[in-house]
């Protein structure tokens, strides 16, 4: 039996991303009603070809759900007000929430993807944790950082290694 994976990420995004980066992901979390963006130059977007067909998997990564794990699946893009600039008005940024459900053949999809949202990334708190992903084979999630830039995957394993709850008395 293959394995599924449980992708949950949230960051915000810094408040000087470029509008390509941001109409991209508009696209990517509601393509109904939006035109497909030029995609950037980055392997995330890359066409393929399966089957005699061109595959695109970036028009549709959000769009996915699974049996495996419980809980709702998609994804939002959601302006976040930051601070007052010098003449009074608001500055935004954003904050990009995901959760999917990935077959181990789409995880390639899902890291590339990371990999390209990395450096866009204004998420600082928690060491840059921006989430982490849950393999149906494995008990321990893989934390994912964001950090100077780039995707980190970390293991919860050893770190908690022979801990157990227990429900204060």
């Amino acid at each position: 039996m293959s394995d599924h994976m449980l992708f949950a990420v949230s960051c915000y995004l810094k408040a000087d991303v470029p509008q390509h980066v941001i109409d991209v992901l508009v696209y990517m979390v509601n393509p109904k009603g939006h035109e497909p963006p030029v995609p950037p130059d980055h392997p995330a977007f890359h066409e393929e070809e399966i089957d005699g067909e061109v595959h695109q998997a970036w028009h549709t990564l959000f769009d996915t759900e699974s049996g495996y794990f419980p809980g709702p699946f998609g994804a939002d893009l959601a302006p976040i007000h930051n601070i007052f600039r010098a003449d009074g008005s608001p500055s935004y940024s954003y904050s990009l929430t995901f959760r999917c459900g990935v077959h181990e053949d789409d995880m390639a999809y899902y890291v590339d993807f990371l990999s390209w949202l990395a450096p866009y990334s204004g998420t600082h708190q928690g060491g840059g944790f921006v989430g982490y992903v849950q393999d149906t084979a494995y008990p321990d999630p893989r934390l994912l950082y964001f950090i100077d830039g780039h995707l980190h995957m970390g293991s919860t394993g050893p770190v908690w290694e022979g801990w157990r709850w227990r429900p204060e008395a």
